[in-house]
């Protein structure tokens, strides 16, 4: 195990979780809170949690590793679409979902075309997180294992635990 890496593991992870139970307390006051943070988030920190999935462990594992793979003209289209694709839809998108009050991507589809596109959206989004999440817990348990002094799958598990609770805790 490394000390320096754990001690400043251990602090991040006290504070994470300090700010987790403070936010989780104001989460749980209503159901919309716990969604979308009562719908106050602004644009300025709307950004940084939209920047912080998009350079997240899933996008840059998988951006490096797929350019490797198929070259720089992979790494061109996909800087293009973090770019300027991602906000040009959110830009066409996120008023409409705003205005509709829902909460949740189904939720949208469901009041606009009817339960059986909810259902499938729902799949979608699931298989989407999915692929989402599996670089998280891939760096998570590269790092934990290095950071921690455990095998990596234990580290997996471990942080990926750490990862639903704080998650579950806070909502948005």
């Amino acid at each position: 195990m490394q000390i320096l890496e754990a001690v400043i593991l251990a602090v991040y992870l006290i504070l994470m979780t300090f700010m987790g139970i403070y936010f989780a307390k104001r989460a749980h006051s209503s159901e919309n809170d716990y969604w979308t943070a009562g719908k106050s988030i602004n644009t300025f920190v709307g950004a940084f949690a939209l920047f912080a999935a998009l350079a997240s462990s899933s996008s840059l594992m998988g951006a490096v590793g797929s350019g490797v793979a198929l070259g720089v003209p992979f790494l061109f289209a996909y800087g293009f679409g973090a770019v300027a694709i991602l906000p040009f839809t959110l830009f066409l998108v996120s008023g409409q979902i705003r205005r509709s009050g829902v909460n949740t991507l189904p939720e949208f589809f469901k009041q606009r075309y009817g339960r059986a596109v909810q259902i499938v959206a729902v799949f979608i989004v699931v298989i989407g997180m999915t692929f989402y999440m599996v670089p998280q817990l891939t760096a998570s348990g590269f790092i934990g294992s290095y950071v921690l002094g455990v095998d990596y799958k234990t580290a997996v598990i471990l942080l990926g635990i750490g990862f639903t609770i704080y998650a579950a805790l806070g909502g948005m």
